[in-house]
């Protein structure tokens, strides 16, 4: 077959194609290649490869698979001449006896622009639905501590009215005093303002007024900040994270959801103040198996209502991962459908409960986003955990935010 006719093919391939020698000089790219990067060939042979790589770091890591004719693949974000970053799907190929040193090689870049517009759109359907089966909960929250907070500081202004009128009943006693005009009746008028107050219950309950008060406003500090926190928005970078503060938050945003089914205890491992992911996927990621095992409970307690369930979230540093456990007392997960959980659409839950896409998103974040797994162990009538190792380094760890 003659190299016009082998391009010509490659020519029509969906993907972008770009061929180098074994001297590191691109000979070949297709259309397109042109079409994603806008990059002609002569273009390209100037600029050099690197030049579209968004992430330099990558650069390293492409040159070491090129110069050892070894096979790499990975996501990874490439630019065009106008700035524009462009997620793809890279795969490198020796070819033609590259192994000896005489080939070239083979680049294959997917855009997957679409596709992670897609996710996103997903990710936020997602977080609307979170958004939708939190917002009753959130405000009953705020709603709670904000009612104390009115009753508490409607008493102090009561306290403060009576307080202020047997001040004033003092300052004329004193004033008459000064004029040597004392008579009975300013004293009597001061001593009802006191009996009135009732001064010694004053003495005794405004501290308290003021305690309860304070503790509200800083529970309702508490839940519109771990709110900020778990909303974090998306990026395109991941971020070093606290991720014990990070569950913190979105056990905090939830609490509505599982407190009236569950009690929830917290084993974190202090050592995980710095983990590479995308925050506000991993909250979105724990908030649905947070809410996936109170639902358990919930069902668990529709048949016996004797007591409360127990939720227990874990995070354990094991180089070279971060681990997360969401362990519920659950019914399990049958087993006929654990083949399917993570399945798109797939759910057990009645209609305007969920719409099966939380696992499923869960999957694809951890796996795909993260580079690593999500597992759980069940056994029905005693419960089910589910496990999430994140790596706790990242290729290109120099490009993370701080």
């Amino acid at each position: 077959m003659s190299s016009r006719i082998l391009f010509q093919a490659l020519d029509e391939a969906p993907d972008a194609i770009v061929i180098i020698d074994s001297d590191g000089m691109i000979q070949y790219c297709n259309s397109v290649f042109t079409r994603i990067f806008d990059h002609s060939l002569d273009s390209i042979k100037e600029a050099g490869l690197e030049s579209i790589f968004a992430d330099y770091q990558m650069d390293h890591y492409i040159k070491s698979a090129i110069n050892n004719s070894e096979r790499w693949t990975g996501e990874l974000l490439f630019k065009s001449p106008g700035g524009n970053v462009i997620p793809c799907d890279l795969r490198i190929s020796p070819i033609n006896g590259a192994e000896d040193g005489g080939g070239g090689t083979l680049f294959m870049i997917k855009d997957l622009s679409k596709q992670k517009a897609f996710e996103r759109q997903l990710l936020q359907a997602q977080k609307l639905e979170s958004i939708g089966q939190l917002a009753a909960g959130i405000a009953h929250e705020i709603n709670t501590p904000t009612q104390f907070v009115g009753d508490n500081t409607r008493f102090l202004k009561e306290a403060c009215e009576d307080i202020f009128k047997v001040l004033d009943c003092s300052d004329r006693l004193l004033a008459a005093a000064k004029k040597g005009t004392l008579d009975s009746v300013l004293i009597n008028d001061l001593e009802d303002a006191i009996e009135k107050a009732d001064i010694d219950y004053l003495r005794e309950e405004i501290p308290i007024a003021t305690e309860q008060a304070l503790e509200g406003i800083h529970r309702i500090a508490t839940i519109v900040r771990a709110m900020k926190e778990f909303s974090h928005p998306g990026s395109d970078t991941m971020q070093l994270t606290d991720i014990n503060k990070s569950i913190q938050s979105t056990i905090t945003v939830a609490t509505n959801h599982w407190k009236y089914v569950a009690d929830l205890k917290t084993d974190f491992d202090p050592q995980l103040t710095a983990v590479p992911c995308f925050p506000g996927e991993i909250n979105q990621t724990v908030l649905n198996l947070i809410v996936n095992a109170a639902d358990a409970l919930e069902s668990i307690r529709k048949k016996d209502s004797d007591g409360k369930g127990l939720i227990q979230i874990s995070t354990k540093f094991d180089p070279p991962w971060a681990e997360i456990r969401v362990k519920d007392t659950g019914g399990g997960i049958p087993k006929k459908i654990q083949d399917n959980i993570f399945d798109p659409f797939f759910t057990t839950k009645e209609v305007g409960k969920g719409s099966g896409q939380g696992l499923a998103i869960a999957y694809a974040t951890i796996i795909n986003k993260h580079k690593g797994s999500i597992s759980f162990e069940t056994e029905p009538g005693v419960g089910t955990t589910f496990i999430i190792k994140l790596p706790l380094q990242q290729e290109a760890d120099d490009e993370l935010a701080a």
